[in-house]
């Protein structure tokens, strides 16, 4: 074997060994920033994202949606607002749906009606049946105040995983206090003190 082709063979093993690493950092740093998340530690989230390894490592979209994800946790609308604004710069005509989705669920729980109908026509743009199903219910039940919707939350209820009982859980809660049914209210207030769920 040639010196040339022992050298070829070096420099991909060195390449292979750096790229494993470099993979086995990358998951990592993006666990512990989750774990962060998780457990509302937002100063260590805020002082690991930030660190110069962090940003090479990661594209910069995916690192503005780990952001958002801190600011919907913290609670913070008004960063809230900005980051939104800032990821649908950031992002690729494919990432759009996905911003869009998020914001439109987000401004149509807190009952924002203008920003909630904003994000609403953006989505029905796409043409996307199935979405435009799910949009219609979240528009009709937080933004239009409809309690139109009981039977086929009920009927799809029991069928679900937890996690989407839980929400499914408070679509139900919301239409009753719509219609003004205090024990079905209390019943879903019940299941959802009595239920813990992921948060993330």
């Amino acid at each position: 074997m040639s010196y040339t082709s022992i050298t070829i063979i070096i420099l991909i093993g060195i390449f292979l060994v750096f790229y494993i690493l470099l993979i086995i950092v990358k998951s990592k740093i993006q666990k512990t920033l989750i774990t962060f998340l998780k457990n509302h530690d937002f100063y260590r989230f805020d002082t690991l994202i930030s660190k110069s390894i962090v940003k090479a490592l990661f594209p910069p979209y995916n690192l503005e949606y780990l952001i958002l994800n801190r600011y919907l946790l913290e609670d913070n609308k008004a960063k809230v607002d900005k980051q939104f604004e800032k990821l649908l710069r950031a992002s690729k005509k494919s990432q759009k749906k996905d911003i869009f989705l998020k914001a439109f669920e987000y401004y149509a729980f807190n009952s924002d009606k203008k920003k909630a109908a904003r994000y609403y026509n953006e989505l029905n743009k796409l043409h996307d049946p199935k979405l435009t199903k799910y949009t219609d219910l979240i528009y009709d039940i937080f933004i239009l105040d409809k309690p139109n919707h009981i039977e086929e939350l009920e009927n799809d209820f029991e069928t679900l995983h937890p996690n989407q009982q839980k929400f499914y859980a408070q679509l139900l809660l919301t239409q009753y206090k719509l219609k003004g049914n205090k024990a079905k209210q209390i019943y879903y207030e019940d299941f959802l003190k009595n239920n813990s769920f992921s948060i993330l």
